[in-house]
C-alpha cells in the first residue's frame, strides 16, 4: 500500500497522521501536556485515511505483525473492568494500555504506506529530533542543573538515553551518506554520556545484559568473545574516566547487594500479593491498584515507594495470573519473532537487531525502576514493537531472496 498509488484525500490525512504522531512524541518528550490530545487527534486521522481507502482490506492486512499486541492489549482493558468500582484503579493506568494499542496501530498504518524516498527522510527527521532532545537534555543537567521534561527522573533520563541509541544507531545504519553517518557519532556520544550521567545503575546493566544476550543469541563464538572482551574494557574505562560516577556507584551496589532497598519491597509486595483473595490472584486488582495498597506492606523507611519495582510482581497483583500469562506470552511472542526474522538473514537484519536489543534492555531496565502501566513504559516501547514486528512481518509476507523474489528493500534505501 505504497503512499504516492494513493489519492489525494489519503495522501493529506496520512501527513496530518504523520504531523499528528511527530507533534505527539514531542510533547510527551517536552512534557507540555497534550500528548493525549495529539493522539486522539492521530487515530482520528488514521479513522479517515482508512475510511477513504478503497483497499480496506489490504489496510488491515498490513494491521496483522501487531495482532498478539492487540489480543493482549484487549484482554487486560477487558480485566482492567472486572474490579473497577473498588477504587483503588487508577484511569489512567487503564487509559495507557488503549493509548498503547493504538499506538500501534497508528504507527504500523503509517509504517505501510511509507515509499522508500518518504522512509529515508523520516528516518532522518527523527535522528534529527532525537539529536535535538538530547542537546536539550544536556542544557538542561549542565547550565540549569536539573532534568526536565518527561524525564526529570535520573532513572527516565536513562530510559529516554537507551530509546535515544535505538534510533541514531539504526539512523547510522540506513544512512547511506558518509557525512551524515558521521555527523550521527556525535549525539550518539553525547547520549552514552549523558547515560552515564543518569547514574542509573539499572540502565547500565540493562544495556551490558542485553549487548551479551545479543552476541550468545546471534553472534559467532569468536564475535561473542571478542564482543564479551571489548564490553568488558568499555566498562573499565568508563569506571576509570568516571570514577564518581561510575566506579563509586557500582562499590556501592555490589557491598550493599544483600541490603539493596529493592529486594526489601519485593519482599513485602509479596506480602501484600499473599493477601489476595481467589478472584484478585486471578483477574487481578486492576492497573495501578498497587500503588493504593502497597504502603501500608512497606517497611517504615520505605512508605514512600508508590509500585514494587518488579514487573512480574505488580502485574500479578494488577493483572492476575491471567494477565502475567498474557504479558509473559506478548513478550515471548515478540522476542521469538524478531529472533526468527534475525536468523534467517532478514535483509533489515541489522536494524531487527538493535530494535531487539533495545527492546530487551528498556525491559530488563524498566521492570525494576518504572511502573509497568505508565505511559514511560508502554508508550515508549509501542514504537520499538510497532517497527520490529512490521519489518518482521513483511519480510514473512514477501518471502526470503529465492525462488526468483527479489529481497526487500531496506527502509531508508
Amino acid at each position: 500500500m505504497q503512499f504516492l498509488n494513493r489519492d489525494t484525500g489519503f495522501k493529506v490525512l496520512w501527513c496530518l497522521l504523520t504531523v499528528a504522531i511527530f507533534l505527539f512524541f514531542t510533547d510527551f518528550f517536552f512534557d507540555i501536556g497534550n500528548y493525549k490530545t495529539l493522539l486522539y487527534f492521530g487515530f482520528s486521522f488514521f479513522v479517515g485515511a482508512l475510511l477513504v481507502s478503497p483497499a480496506h482490506r489490504q489496510v488491515l492486512h498490513e494491521l496483522r505483525p501487531i495482532c498478539a499486541p492487540l489480543i493482549v492489549g484487549t484482554i487486560l482493558l477487558i480485566l482492567s473492568c472486572m474490579d473497577s468500582s473498588s477504587g483503588q484503579v487508577r484511569k489512567i493506568s487503564a487509559q495507557n494500555i488503549a493509548y498503547f494499542m493504538a499506538l500501534l496501530v497508528m504507527l504500523t498504518f503509517w509504517l505501510s504506506s511509507m515509499t522508500p524516498t518518504v522512509s529515508r527522510w523520516v528516518v532522518r527527521s527523527v535522528a534529527l529530533i532525537f539529536t535535538l532532545l538530547l542537546m536539550y537534555q544536556w542544557n538542561a543537567i549542565f547550565h540549569v542543573s536539573h532534568l526536565r521534561g518527561s524525564f526529570w527522573n535520573p532513572h527516565y533520563l536513562g530510559q529516554f538515553c537507551l530509546l535515544s541509541l535505538v534510533a541514531l544507531i539504526s539512523a547510522f545504519i540506513l544512512e547511506r551518506s558518509v557525512a551524515f553517518r558521521a555527523t550521527l557519532l556525535v549525539p550518539i556520544s553525547v547520549d552514552l554520556y549523558l547515560l552515564v550521567c543518569s547514574q542509573s545503575r539499572p540502565a547500565w546493566l540493562a544495556v551490558i545484559a542485553a549487548s551479551l544476550t545479543i552476541l550468545l543469541l546471534f553472534g559467532t563464538r569468536k564475535q561473542a568473545i571478542v564482543g564479551s572482551l571489548i564490553i568488558a574494557v568499555f566498562s573499565s574505562v568508563m569506571a576509570l574516566v568516571f570514577p564518581d560516577l561510575v566506579a563509586e556507584r557500582m562499590a556501592q551496589l555490589l557491598e550493599n547487594l544483600s541490603s539493596e532497598e529493592r529486594v526489601s519491597i519485593w519482599r513485602d509486595a509479596w506480602r501484600m500479593i499473599e493477601d489476595m483473595s481467589l478472584q484478585h490472584w486471578i483477574l487481578g486488582s486492576g492497573p495501578g491498584s498497587s500503588q493504593a495498597v502497597i504502603g501500608a506492606y512497606l517497611e517504615e523507611g520505605y512508605r514512600y515507594i508508590e509500585f514494587p519495582h518488579n514487573f512480574v510482581l505488580e502485574v500479578l497483583f494488577e493483572s492476575g495470573l491471567i494477565g502475567l500469562a498474557a504479558v509473559i506470552a506478548l513478550y515471548a511472542f515478540i522476542f521469538v519473532k524478531l529472533g526468527a526474522a534475525i536468523r534467517v538473514r532478514h535483509p533489515n537484519r541489522q536494524i531487527l537487531v538493535v530494535i531487539f536489543w533495545g527492546l530487551l534492555a528498556q525491559l530488563a531496565f524498566t521492570s525494576i525502576v518504572i511502573p509497568f502501566y505508565s505511559r514511560q513504559v508502554l508508550l515508549l516501547q509501542a514504537p520499538l514493537i510497532a517497527v520490529g514486528l512490521f519489518i518482521a512481518g513483511r519480510f514473512e509476507r514477501h518471502g526470503p531472496s529465492q525462488k526468483g523474489r527479489k529481497p526487500i528493500k531496506p527502509i531508508a534505501s
